[in-house]
């Protein structure tokens, strides 16, 4: 039996596209115009997943979506927008009020949403040709206070996540504003950046420009997209691109990796919201603790599920500070893994361009972090209860 679709389309055009790219899926298409129609729709057939523009003629979308989700009968379905709408607070805002997933008409977004779909349809759609692989996992590495080595556990847990599965892809996203150290710790040299992403047109960003373009750091098994130079490239950042630019990232790569740094500002939130995981640095010392847990107090204001973090305490100073009950009563939940102090290592590794296990096989920090990319690998994997945000 084919999964049933509801497709809220004001654009005749566009939805008789979307229609035969869902048909070929094997999907059961109905097509409404208009929010009201929808709505009538929706709550007369129950289909299993609903795909609207939030562009609509008589209704805002965010409206259809929480008259959606008020009402019993299609509370619990799949609900993804397809929108022209692309700043980061109006997907925030999409996610805040019901939405699963969040697509942006670009190059890649039919893909995108056929991705979604198969992922969320149910029952399961019999796929004609070769199966459709999902969207990538997002990891975020976000810390609370400066100098806890929040970059370079990053690259380093990348560099495990990516041997761990050498079939599998992975691309390290510098998103530290105003200047990041991606791309001078992994010695990868490129004039396409996270800058230069987001000035291209949406419908000019595809995962074969990100293929053809974006720079792999050989000794670290993984793709770098760099951060800025400096303040004044940074100012270029077209925010509202951002959104499409990881979509693309997620269609192209199985494993997108994005060091956030000390950042919890509208975009750092606009990826803290559509991760797999998120992986949270911190030192064990009182200040770095209570910092963290203030940070992880407004990431559940702003309803980043407490399932979906992973606390990492990175022992980066040396100092003899806090460890087990003590350190995780500051925190006010478990640290979930520990890296051993590194003395020089770390820094020596960096100036190299290199991952910690190739120039210090032996230390202990190198099976800390292997153990870390496991964990996160594990946490990352899909939930099966309903409502995952991508």
């Amino acid at each position: 039996m084919s999964s049933q679709v509801l497709l809220i389309e004001p654009d005749a055009k566009t939805a008789t596209f979307l229609s035969r790219a869902m048909g070929e899926r094997g999907y059961e298409v109905t097509v409404s115009p208009s929010g009201k129609e929808g709505l009538i729709a929706a709550w007369r057939d129950q289909p299993d997943v609903i795909v609207l523009e939030l562009e609509l003629p008589d209704l805002d979308g965010l409206e259809v979506v929480k008259r959606l989700r008020k009402e019993s009968r299609t509370e619990r379905k799949t609900i993804i927008a397809m929108t022209q709408r692309s700043k980061p607070e109006e997907t925030l805002a999409g996610l805040d009020v019901g939405l699963d997933y969040y697509v942006v008409k670009q190059a890649d977004a039919v893909e995108v949403l056929l991705r979604l779909m198969a992922r969320a349809a149910q029952p399961e759609v019999v796929h004609h040709g070769e199966p459709e692989r999902p969207l990538g996992t997002l990891i975020p590495f976000v810390s609370a206070k400066g100098g806890v080595g929040t970059t370079s556990v990053c690259l380093n847990v990348a560099c495990h996540i990516a041997r761990a599965d050498t079939e599998k892809s992975v691309v390290v996203v510098d998103l530290v504003l105003p200047i990041g150290n991606v791309a001078q710790i992994t010695g990868v040299k490129t004039q396409t950046d996270i800058v230069s992403l987001t000035e291209l047109e949406p419908m000019e960003l595809s995962t074969q420009l990100l293929q053809r373009e974006l720079p792999i750091a050989p000794a670290w098994g993984f793709t770098v997209v760099p951060g800025c130079k400096d303040p004044a490239q940074a100012a270029r950042l077209q925010a509202q691109r951002l959104g499409p630019a990881i979509q693309t990232l997620r269609a192209a790569y199985d494993t997108v990796i994005i060091d956030v740094g000390r950042n919890l500002s509208r975009l750092a939130m606009l990826v803290l919201s559509q991760a797999s995981s998120v992986a949270v640095v911190m030192s064990p010392d009182p200040t770095s603790a209570a910092n963290t847990r203030a940070m992880l107090q407004y990431m559940q204001h702003e309803a980043i599920l407490a399932e979906r973090i992973f606390v990492i305490s990175n022992r980066a100073l040396g100092v003899e500070d806090l460890t087990g009950p003590p350190l995780e009563a500051i925190v006010g939940r478990p640290v979930d893994r520990g890296i051993p102090n590194l003395g020089k290592n770390f820094n020596l590794a960096n100036n190299l361009h290199a991952p910690l296990h190739l120039r210090f096989p032996e230390d202990a920090a190198v099976d800390a972090l292997r153990d870390i990319a496991s964990g996160l690998i594990e946490k990352s994997k899909p939930r099966s209860s309903g409502g995952t945000r991508p």
